[in-house]
């Protein structure tokens, strides 16, 4: 498996084949690989991509779980992959988060959801079920820490998921 990548900076049409570029992922340990997951996050700083959250496939449900805060790191110098050990408040493996990458090193991940198919911890009747996931996840690549804050009076469900995010850097202050 690959990360499809499309350098943004050359023009390019959607019948052209050759502006694709893969990042591959070779079968090594989930020590040092980043499993196929769907609707995680990726974002970048120019050096490297950054993956979070996501959930198996349900084509593959034999793929091993992986530990909640697992965030995995591609280097776009050496090209090589590792797991990074986040430290900071524990947070849950979510999908479909909206997610902005912030000019200070900082990415934000908005509410989310989790399944059986993104947290080995539901099973049984519970196993069929989505559940949607308030707080604000903010991960600096820096320190490589998760901070979770509240977000109980955005709404009244006090959170979201398969919406969008966007950093506006002259609105407001950090």
């Amino acid at each position: 498996s690959a990360v499809a990548v499309i350098d943004l900076d050359k023009p390019w049409n959607n019948a052209d084949d050759s502006i694709w570029r893969y990042i591959p992922k070779p079968n090594a340990t989930l020590a040092t690989t980043p499993p196929s997951l769907n609707d995680g996050a990726i974002f970048s700083n120019g050096t490297s991509l950054w993956l979070y959250g996501g959930s198996v496939s349900l084509a593959k449900p034999d793929i091993p779980p992986i530990p909640p805060n697992g965030i995995w790191r591609y280097d776009l110098i050496s090209s090589n992959w590792s797991r990074s050990l986040a430290s900071g408040q524990p947070v849950q493996r979510l999908v479909s988060g909206p997610y902005t990458k912030a000019s200070n090193s900082r990415t934000f991940y908005l509410g989310g959801q989790k399944s059986a198919w993104s947290d080995p911890a539901i099973g049984g009747a519970e196993a069929g079920l989505t559940y949607a996931v308030g707080g604000l996840l903010i991960f600096d690549e820096f320190s490589q820490q998760f901070q979770n804050v509240s977000t109980e009076g955005m709404n009244t469900a006090g959170t979201m998921f398969a919406g969008f995010l966007t950093f506006i850097p002259s609105f407001g202050s950090q």
